[in-house]
């Protein structure tokens, strides 16, 4: 049967799969030649889009014969995915001018279905320059069913004369067989042959449909291969069994709602998985087990990274304990009627983030840092929910924990369930940083100290000298990342910051005495801060407030100062209250 290609004016702005086997060009698949002589077939770097996929004809000796048939082995080899029309397109450009040729040649598209000829597309190609150098898009359209073998061969028909240096040569590109299930009748946009060639896959990945796909268990224990991932493609029972981890096994899931792990008739208090080592793991689910976890890097040479996305617990009423790893990392999982994660020894950074943190309603913490724990850099939880109800606690940092200043961090996290929220290290310690949080107390940056009826005097040894205000003051509850001491705001916050200073005071001194008063950072007086008042003719001011903005590093502290510009008179102030915010 032989069908006529159609000339194609115009590309249709759609996008579908190119079919055929290969992703570039042809340079690797040397053309054989079936009959024929006097026919050049060569790849050029001249393509339709840059990809040396072209290849080029040039007719250097017509003689006697003008036929020539030729094509790519496997090269253009492909199965059909689905039963339906197809369109298969290919682009020509001419580069001989019409001379002393015919004004036409023939070029025609051989496809073969199951080894079998069922089509020639033919096309004749114009010679009269009207086109020359022009990419045109031939297109034909066939129906082939699922599984079908197709490939194509070509024939170069030559026009019959006999010139011993014609220069005819085209070009040929632009291959692609598209299924048209969108019926547009047409080929859309070029688009590269999708790439065939089988991938393997390596050994170290190991598909876990059954127990049967993990290492034979020896006393209970399957022990995981060093550098080996698991992809876990279904729920798996262990059967009382545990993993343990080697160095850099990786456990993978497609999600934690279909890969899960269990063992049904693990003990109390054994751990379903553990390991010295890094551990990457993404998208499972452990589940109905009474210890997940225990994670302890003391023993690793290098340092243990737990970086896991996607992971759920489900039912775990004692996740278990990380210890000494360089980081944990958690995105977007859940623990849900789980509780019990605790941290020990010394970490770098624990980072949970995106994810809903809920327990079951039974006495203990979801999370806990222990009090021989040391964070060195930072324990964050953000953009998560926290649900403690009954007697489940939300996040225990015990006090004795180690962490640095503002590194205790909670931003954007979303306490819920009527319970207790935090335990241990309260709001207003400066390790913490509590930002955009509900339900709870979120941080700031204040100091509020004052003292009424003092009687203690501040002795003034020489006049215009400043010097610091004597009493004893009270600290208020509400000072946060500030310890207050007497007459004195010390800033603990690791972060560089500008803060309203003001303070109002009472004084009683001798009669008509010029008193001035400061504030002053670090013992140094801030000028910009002084106010000077005048006692009464009883010795007694009614008033006086000052205040000042000062720039802040951590333990930098601020203190209230007063002179007497008149008399080496002492001065009492009886009332003073300080705010720093």
């Amino acid at each position: 049967m032989s069908l006529t290609a159609a000339l194609i004016q115009r590309g249709i702005p759609e996008y579908s799969e190119n079919i055929l086997p290969i992703a570039s060009g042809f340079e690797n698949e040397p053309a054989i030649v079936q009959a024929g002589v006097g026919t050049v077939i060569y790849t050029s770097s001249d393509s339709f889009d840059g990809s040396n996929s072209v290849f080029c004809f040039s007719n250097i000796d017509f003689g006697s014969q003008n036929t020539t048939d030729f094509n790519f082995g496997t090269a253009l080899s492909t199965i059909i995915k689905q039963d339906g029309q197809h369109i298969f397109s290919y682009k020509i450009r001419n580069s001989t001018i019409y001379n002393d040729f015919p004004k036409f040649f023939d070029f025609n598209v051989k496809v073969y279905v199951n080894a079998i000829l069922v089509e020639t597309i033919t096309n004749e190609i114009s010679l009269d320059g009207v086109n020359l150098d022009k990419w045109l898009t031939y297109a034909q359209s066939m129906y082939f069913s699922q599984g079908d073998v197709v490939d194509f061969a070509f024939e170069y028909i030559t026009p019959e004369i006999d010139n011993p240096n014609p220069n005819l040569e085209f070009y040929f590109d632009a291959l692609k067989l598209e299924i048209d299930n969108k019926e547009l009748g047409e080929p859309s946009v070029y688009s590269k042959a999708i790439d065939s060639t089988p991938k393997s896959i390596p050994d170290t990945f190991v598909f876990v449909s059954s127990l049967s796909d993990f290492p034979t268990p020896i006393t209970g224990v399957i022990t995981l291969l060093a550098n080996y991932t698991y992809y876990i493609a279904s729920e798996i029972d262990l059967v009382g069994n545990r993993l343990v981890g080697s160095a850099n096994t990786t456990i993978l899931g497609a999600s934690s709602e279909n890969s899960i792990l269990k063992s049904t008739g693990l003990g109390i208090g054994i751990p379903l998985l553990s390991s010295i080592y890094t551990a990457p793991v993404r998208n499972i689910c452990i589940k109905d087990v009474d210890t997940a976890l225990n994670f302890d890097g003391t023993s690793n040479p290098d340092p243990m990274a737990l970086d896991w996305d996607g992971v759920n617990f489900l039912n775990v009423p004692n996740l278990g304990t990380i210890k000494n790893p360089a980081n944990f990392i958690f995105d977007k999982g859940s623990l849900i009627n789980s509780k019990g994660l605790k941290f020990d020894g010394n970490i770098g950074t624990v980072a949970i983030s995106n994810s809903i943190l809920s327990g079951d309603g039974l006495a203990g913490d979801i999370i806990k840092l222990l009090s021989t724990c040391v964070v060195e850099r930072r324990f964050r939880v953000i953009f998560s929910s926290v649900v403690a109800f009954g007697s489940t606690n939300g996040i225990n940092v015990d006090v004795s924990a180690t962490i640095p200043v503002e590194a205790y961090i909670l931003d954007s996290v979303n306490f819920s369930g009527g319970g207790t929220y935090l335990g241990g290290v309260v709001v207003s310690s400066n390790k913490t940083t509590f930002f955009k949080c509900k339900g709870i107390q979120n941080s700031a940056e204040i100091s509020l100290y004052y003292m009424h009826v003092n009687a203690t005097p501040t002795v003034i040894a020489a006049t215009s000298t400043p010097v610091k205000v004597l009493g004893t003051t009270t600290s208020s509850d509400i000072t946060q990342k500030f310890t207050n001491t007497n007459n004195r705001a010390t800033y603990n916050g690791s972060l560089i910051r500008n803060f309203k200073i003001s303070a109002s005071l009472s004084l009683e001194s001798g009669n008509n005495q010029k008193i001035g008063c400061y504030i002053a950072k670090n013992g140094i007086l801030s000028n910009d801060s002084e106010v000077y008042v005048t006692t009464s003719g009883v010795g007694k001011a009614e008033s006086l407030h000052v205040q000042t903005l000062l720039e802040l590093n951590e333990n930098d502290y601020v203190e209230i100062w007063i002179e007497n510009t008149t008399a080496i008179t002492d001065i009492t102030v009886t009332d003073l209250n300080v705010i720093i915010q």
